[in-house]
């Protein structure tokens, strides 16, 4: 992770040559730009980016707008305070330089696109011409989506609040609620947060916006790996989980068919959770992901029917997490360390006590975790 003061001293350099002469140059000063969130959260990061849009070289404030449109569009416009500083791309509208301006019109087609018509509350004033640019392009940016059937602007987000609210979500946690398109298309480290791309699985992602219809389609859409949608999945497997415990139920038998790849899917799915609320996010999904499991857990013909390699893989990425600096400073941080150790303390009475002090001591004896020292373990863990 980046310190303060390393960021104070990298990167205003860095954002500043994004703008540099050479293009081949600027692609790569870009690109490192986007992947600093991995190591510097976007709330942090932005303020650095919107110091650019004040730049003296033209190239640098396009790139700086064209970088923020990106994060939208990867992250949604809710992430990290990308919203509230609409108004600082919005003014670039009126700048002299036509790529200025075409820089900054593009972005806000993209909060468009995410938005819908509610983009005009976020864009602060605006002269009629400035108005009336923008008008031009969100009609465009209307027309483009209706030709590559992605549906009207704002649709996507309108339906997932919409589902979100029909099945009962805790009002207070919808308002860190995010409609993420992070679209990665290969499978990332635990110090990433790359999604899975949704252009290959239209059912499951269909299914993600809608709700889904059973169990089954509920861990698809856990499985697709993005965050915020597979909340919507977990609360049905959450509701299943809780009826299997009925001795008259028969869906015990249909979950036990499926218990390893449950905990694979949500196994991957704790370091995305929890790298996705580091860059910003509401913990919500982190919550989701550690209640499902607690869940499964909970059933001891669930537990045993998880194949040791996956039991491996849970223990060590939850241990990770546990012992990771990041989590107490995380939204409800301290709510997500005692999570993590009721569920270290329940998977561990319901499996073998043999398999799980072998996987802690693959995982202490192991040099790529050795990250803290001896002496933070018990404060850590306990």
């Amino acid at each position: 992770m980046l310190t303060e003061a390393e960021a104070a001293i990298f990167l205003p350099c860095l954002i500043e040559k994004s703008g540099h002469n050479i293009e081949k140059v600027r692609e790569k000063m870009g690109e490192l730009i986007k992947q600093m969130i991995n190591i510097y959260s976007l709330p942090k990061l932005l303020p650095y980016i919107l110091e650019g849009l004040r730049s003296k070289n033209n190239r640098t404030r396009i790139e700086c707008v064209d970088i923020i449109g990106y994060f939208m569009d990867h992250n949604g416009t809710e992430v990290g305070g990308l919203l509230k500083n609409l108004p600082s791309v919005a003014a670039l509208t009126a700048e002299r330089d036509g790529e200025i301006r075409k820089a900054a019109l593009n972005t806000l087609a993209t909060a468009y696109k995410n938005l819908g018509d509610d983009v005009w509350r976020y864009v602060g004033k605006l002269s009629d011409a400035q108005r009336s640019m923008l008008d031009d392009r969100f009609k465009w940016k209307a027309r483009e989506m209706d030709k590559r059937r992605e549906g009207r602007p704002g649709d996507a987000r309108a339906a997932l609040r919409r589902s979100v609210r029909e099945n009962g979500s805790d009002v207070a946690e919808q308002s860190g609620e995010l409609v993420s398109r992070s679209m990665a298309g290969s499978m990332m480290s635990r110090e990433n947060f790359g999604y899975a791309d949704a252009h290959t699985v239209p059912r499951q992602m269909a299914a993600a916006v809608t709700g889904p219809a059973d169990w089954r389609e509920a861990l698809d859409i856990v499985a697709l790996g993005l965050p915020e949608q597979s909340v919507e999945g977990m609360k049905v497997i959450c509701h299943e989980l809780t009826q299997a415990v009925d001795p008259e139920s028969s869906a015990l038998d249909d979950l036990i068919k499926e218990a390893d790849r449950l905990v694979s899917c949500l196994s991957v799915m704790v370091p995305k959770t929890f790298n996705f609320s580091l860059s910003g996010a509401s913990s919500r999904s982190c919550k989701y992901v550690l209640n499902t499991l607690m869940q499964t857990f909970q059933i001891k013909r669930l537990a045993h029917a998880v194949k040791e390699g996956t039991l491996d893989n849970l223990i060590t990425e939850l241990l990770l997490w546990l012992l990771d600096e990041r989590v107490p400073l995380m939204d409800d941080g301290s709510q997500l360390l005692k999570a993590l150790n009721v569920l270290m303390l329940k998977i561990l009475v319901c499996i073998f006590l043999k398999s799980a002090l072998a996987c802690w001591l693959l995982f202490v004896h192991d040099p790529t975790f050795c990250r803290i020292t001896p002496r933070e373990l018990p404060h850590s863990l306990y």
